[in-house]
């Protein structure tokens, strides 16, 4: 919710005037030492050892309310990509505290639609978002004019080659990663770091290591904003998993029927959504109040249409 209601993640062009990101990683290292070993009878079958295969993890970067106007990845192609890599553990992008009473519309819209999957497959899920809403529509720094100016110039290219809003494969390539990276550096270095994202992006991750070590996961697949997308990669590889691109899936989900709808127990909870956050939006003392007209009007969108693309791209 904080990315749709701060800052409309999926739209990153709006991040020019909303500086909110940056990266970080550890590694190891790890010693190695040697034993004697008993002799073995000659009449004694030598056991056969085999080494345990690595987890594998999957990040698959989302772009909320746009699944709705972009044909070339709509919610379809999320539901293709985990039935292609059936995962035993899936992570979203919903706080731990609204899943656990089933408030799934504290994340973007598609990730009731993942959840509601995920659970039809018998799939763990773990919520891994965090942020206050206090800081929800907290004011930005300021720059000076012409800092203003130099900061803009290094990144209006950099949202330029985002491919806005992008589509499956544009989300996940190269030139998306080094675009979303580039763009944290340079809100970091000209904005003096953001306080907000270095604290959400850290539970993530740590929620994502929580969720590995107690479930010991094999295929781990993570659903979240696509700015979340290289950051989470990167601290997965540390914890040791071999992460795979969602891009080698692209041949099957080129199958995937783009335009189903949703199943009804999607619709239903998001309407339950809509329902809770209008009244949040009306209640004096909620601190999200007046601040959810924007996902509620969407996720309306997401209702009328069942989850299907496309309606036409607001200007």
């Amino acid at each position: 919710m904080l990315d749709e209601v701060v800052m409309s993640a999926a739209e990153m062009g709006s991040l020019v005037f909303a500086p909110s990101l940056v990266v970080f990683f550890m590694g190891a290292l790890v010693g190695q030492g040697c034993v004697a070993r008993p002799a073995v009878p000659s009449s004694a079958s030598a056991p056969t050892l085999q080494a345990a295969q690595p987890a594998q993890a999957m990040v698959v970067g989302t772009i909320h309310k746009d699944h709705l106007v972009q044909p070339e990845y709509p919610l379809a192609v999320l539901g293709g990509a985990l039935r292609a890599f059936e995962p035993d553990l899936v992570l979203v992008e919903i706080r731990p505290s609204a899943f656990e009473v089933g408030q799934y519309e504290d994340g973007p819209f598609e990730m009731t639609y993942v959840a509601h999957l995920a659970e039809q497959m018998g799939v763990q899920i773990v919520p891994i978002d965090w942020w206050k809403e206090a800081q929800v529509g907290a004011p930005t720094p300021k720059l000076t004019e012409a800092d203003m100016e130099r900061f803009l110039a290094e990144v209006t290219p950099l949202v330029a080659a985002m491919d806005l809003p992008p589509s499956f494969l544009q989300a996940h390539s190269d030139r998306a990663t080094r675009a979303i990276v580039m763009y944290l550096n340079a809100q970091a270095r000209f904005f003096g770091g953001n306080a907000d994202w270095y604290e959400r992006q850290a539970w993530f991750h740590r929620y994502t290591g929580q969720a590995i070590e107690a479930s010991q996961a094999k295929r781990i697949m993570a659903f979240v904003g696509n700015q979340h997308r290289p950051e989470l990669v990167m601290y997965l590889r540390s914890l040791g998993p071999t992460v795979r691109s969602p891009l080698e899936l692209a041949a099957e989900l080129s199958h995937t029927a783009k335009n189903d709808t949703a199943p009804k127990a999607v619709v239903d909870r998001w309407e339950a959504g809509v329902a809770r956050m209008e009244r949040r939006n009306e209640a004096d003392t909620d601190p999200l109040r007046g601040k959810l007209s924007g996902k509620i009007a969407y996720f309306k969108d997401a209702i009328r249409l069942k989850g299907k693309c496309c309606k036409e791209r607001e200007p």
